[in-house]
């Protein structure tokens, strides 16, 4: 079920990027789905700003991370955020963070790579709002927003193995030191 709805939530993200010089996005038609499919707009400009990375929870939960950098007005070095989305509904899962460039769901958990940190987010109490927040791993390279913005060359991307390792993309500023909660360390 998860491995058909990857085209689908591909093409959410492409709509989701395009927006209007003019404020509004304008609607265009959805495209015409192969028989037994079916696309949904689950949100939009200006809602979703610099989409970065998706991911989708057992549940159905889509959420949708977003990138500082590039935005119009000015942005921090921690105002990147999850989005989550949901029957038609949205709301703001976690902010104050990097520029998110990579989400994983495991058991229970959202996964977030935002340099230079590696969180686990967990919503306890079920308000939509994660409450719990875990940093996993710190000192994951420069920020996206370090020294020249470079927002493309950060550690990204993650994905749960098979064999129950994490497996994320350093990106070509490589990792100086990152430390583990545990205090382990890779230099």
């Amino acid at each position: 079920m998860r491995a058909r709805l990857v085209p689908i939530f591909a093409l959410i993200m492409a709509f989701l990027t395009a927006r209007s010089e003019a404020g509004e996005p304008e609607r265009e038609p959805l495209p015409q789905p192969a028989p037994g499919w079916s696309i949904e707009l689950a949100a939009r400009a200006p809602r979703i700003c610099n989409p970065t990375s998706i991911v989708v929870a057992p549940d159905g939960t889509i959420y949708l991370g977003q990138g500082p950098t590039e935005k119009t007005g000015s942005a921090g070095p921690r105002s990147g955020s999850v989005l989550a989305v949901k029957d038609g509904k949205s709301c703001v899962f976690a902010d104050g963070l990097g520029t998110v460039s990579g989400l994983e769901w495991i058991d229970g958990a959202l996964d977030v790579v935002h340099p230079p940190e590696l969180s686990s987010f967990r919503d306890t109490d079920r308000d939509g709002r994660a409450d719990e927040r875990i940093d996993l791993v710190t000192g994951l390279g420069p920020t996206a927003l370090a020294t020249h913005g470079i927002n493309d060359h950060i550690a990204a991307g993650i994905r749960a193995g098979i064999d129950g390792y994490l497996y994320l993309a350093v990106g070509d500023q490589g990792i100086s030191r990152a430390v583990g909660k545990d205090g382990w360390s890779i230099t």
